[in-house]
């Protein structure tokens, strides 16, 4: 499929304040008829034809169509690959197909089917809330990053302070 290069980075530069800050989920989604961003705050649609759906990170695409000075790119997709072309430039992009994003809904579908749902306690994000900023915000702090939930108590802390909430409901125990 060859595309316009400025109508590609017109569509991916609307949608791009859309796509998440972590790296793993900066992605791009391709459905045939759209470009589509999302993130925890918004989701960005913006109309672009293609004959392929797929997801792609939106980072290493918008870097590659950017550097392009030719005003048509050429795209194709093979098994779970984009290849983008452009005179005297080349990029090979891991995607993941539709088929992929369905085969994994199903099996977490499959995975959550026998859970049960649990009734929070009336103040149990006030608890939270006024708990997380214990935690610490350091990742490779393991478990010293989560809330502590354990009985009628949420715990936090990190290696200089602590908190701990005490909820007007019990729950099992659980960390998050």
């Amino acid at each position: 499929m060859k595309v316009h290069r400025n109508e590609l980075l017109n569509a991916i530069k609307t949608v791009r304040p859309a796509t998440s800050n972590i790296e793993d989920m900066s992605n791009l989604y391709f459905s045939g008829e759209d470009v589509v961003a999302y993130n925890d705050k918004m989701c960005l649609h913006y109309p672009f034809k293609s004959d392929f759906t797929f997801l792609i990170n939106g980072n290493l695409m918008f870097n590659f169509v950017e550097k392009v000075d030719t005003e048509q790119i050429t795209m194709a997709v093979k098994d779970d690959k984009l290849i983008m072309k452009a005179k005297g430039m080349k990029a090979t992009l891991t995607t993941v197909l539709e088929s992929e994003i369905i085969d994994r809904t199903k099996k977490v579908k499959e995975e959550i089917k026998d859970l049960s749902v649990h009734t929070l306690p009336d103040n149990f994000v006030e608890g939270a809330y006024l708990c997380m900023f214990s935690a610490s915000s350091d990742p490779t702090s393991g478990t010293l990053t989560c809330l502590n939930v354990n009985g009628k108590k949420i715990i936090t802390g990190d290696a200089r302070r602590g908190s701990l909430f005490t909820m007007k409901g019990e729950m099992e125990s659980f960390m998050i």
